[in-house]
Parts: C-alpha cells; sequence; structure tokens
C-alpha cells in the first residue's frame, strides 16, 4: 500500500498529461508554475561496472542531448488536484524532498522500479496497459482529438513532432458512432477529458 502512495500520484499525473516515465521521475516542485508545468528534465539508466546508474539531465527526449528549454503543459483542474492530494499527504507522513514523485525518505522514484510496479499493477486489475506510453497515446487519441485540438498544439504538450503525432500516436476510436452521429447533429459539446483509470477508487477496493 505504501508503494502504491507514490506510484499511483505518477500514473495520475501520466494520464493527465501524457509526461514520459523519465520526466515524471525528474519533475521538481520548482517546476510547477501557477499557470503550467516546465517539463524540461529526464532520468536517465545507464550501465557501468555492473552496476546502473539513475542520473538527472536537464533535456528531454525529442530534445535528442541539447535543452532547448523543455515545454509546458497548462495546469488543469484536475491537474492541480493531483498536485494539492499529493502536498497534503506528503505533509501528513513528513516528507520532504526536490521531486514531486518521491520515496518516503524523499528519494527520487527510480524509473525501473515505476515500470515495474505500473506492470503489476495493470496486470492486477486486469487492464491492457503495459507501459506509461500507453497513457500518451490515450491522451492523444481520446481526449485531444475528440476534443478539437490542433495536431500542432498536441505534439507540442505531448514533446514531439507533428509528424510522429500523426503518425504515432493518433488511432481510431472503437464504437463511436452514436457519438460522431449526435456531434455532426449538434446534439452534444465534446466530451470533457476523463481519466482511464480512477487510481484512487481502485486502491481503496485492494486496501
Amino acid at each position: 500500500m505504501l508503494a502504491g502512495f507514490y506510484y499511483g500520484y505518477m500514473v495520475r499525473m501520466a494520464i493527465a498529461t501524457g509526461m514520459r516515465a523519465g520526466e515524471l521521475c525528474a519533475l521538481k516542485w520548482t517546476d510547477i508554475d501557477d499557470y503550467y508545468i516546465h517539463i524540461h528534465a529526464q532520468q536517465l539508466t545507464g550501465r557501468g561496472k555492473g552496476n546502473t546508474a539513475n542520473f538527472y539531465v536537464d533535456w528531454t527526449k525529442d530534445e535528442k542531448g541539447i535543452s532547448r528549454g523543455g515545454r509546458q503543459f497548462p495546469i488543469t483542474d484536475d491537474i492541480t488536484a493531483i498536485l494539492d492530494d499529493l502536498k497534503k499527504n506528503q505533509l501528513e507522513k513528513n516528507i520532504v524532498s526536490d521531486y514531486v514523485f518521491c520515496k518516503l525518505n524523499g528519494d527520487w522514484i527510480k524509473i525501473g522500479s515505476y515500470h515495474a510496479w505500473l506492470r503489476e499493477f495493470m496486470k492486477s486489475i486486469n487492464l491492457p496497459v503495459t507501459n506509461n506510453h500507453a497513457f500518451r497515446m490515450s491522451l492523444n487519441s481520446n481526449v485531444f482529438i475528440p476534443n478539437g485540438i490542433p495536431v500542432t498544439d498536441r505534439a507540442r504538450l505531448l514533446g514531439h513532432s507533428v509528424e510522429t503525432n500523426i503518425k504515432h500516436y493518433s488511432y481510431a476510436r472503437i464504437g463511436v458512432d452514436q457519438e460522431i452521429i449526435d456531434r455532426l447533429n449538434g446534439k452534444v459539446a465534446p466530451k470533457l477529458p476523463q481519466n482511464i483509470i480512477d487510481f484512487e477508487s481502485t486502491k481503496k477496493k485492494k486496501a
């Protein structure tokens, strides 16, 4: 349950923002502005003499080793709720850390540990999600596109090129014909973003 405490918030933030796993691990409280999240760093894993090391770099995957200032993701009501809830829980547990997502002792989360936990958690609730990347694709296809966000903005928010967004992140949704008909007939407005996993409810059921 304690492990789920910090991993669960990472899952919720990944769903809400589409941040990469390495970006979540490297996110610091100083990166959180009143109006946006400044995504400009990532945690990488390197192999030395029989050891595996995790290190912080001030550039994202799409910047390819040269910092260009990163990107900004606007703070939504959902993101505000996630961060407020996390802060409250960290205060109650006397957790102090520069990192938004950290262990109970304040150390940052290692990307390998997050990936391993995510696979096991999704398996335990019978969902076919195997990695954090699925949240990025889902946000683009199930939230951004149905809500009419232009491809240029989708690419900017997720931190990749327009070509990448179209070729690798945009997939056809299943069972939405009636929704399309209703929209064309002007009966409904675009849906608001919805979490694909209600982590809090799931956690309570498993507790």
